[in-house]
């Protein structure tokens, strides 16, 4: 038997979008359920958690590639000091 090389692509971006689409559901039931709830925060609709998701995964990516130095060598520097 042949298999196709675009299988195995195909499988592992639809795992990626239910797995997205899982963590958004599950955003969105806890933001509606424990912040609006407990801290009286405004509901959030699926949307603006999907938006989220979205926002929070360019951060992360953007701040990956700063630590490793990927964005041409410019990297954020914390200073801390002492009061």
């Amino acid at each position: 038997m042949h298999e196709h090389k675009g299988h195995g692509i195909v499988a592992a971006l639809a795992a990626a979008t239910a797995s997205f689409f899982v963590t958004a559901i599950g955003l969105h039931w806890a933001w509606n359920k424990l912040a609006a709830g407990l801290f009286g925060a405004p509901a959030m609709q699926f949307a603006h958690a999907v938006a989220l998701l979205i926002l929070v995964g360019v951060l992360s990516i953007t701040a990956g590639l700063g630590m490793r130095g990927g964005c041409k060598g410019h990297r954020v520097r914390l200073v801390v000091r002492e009061v």
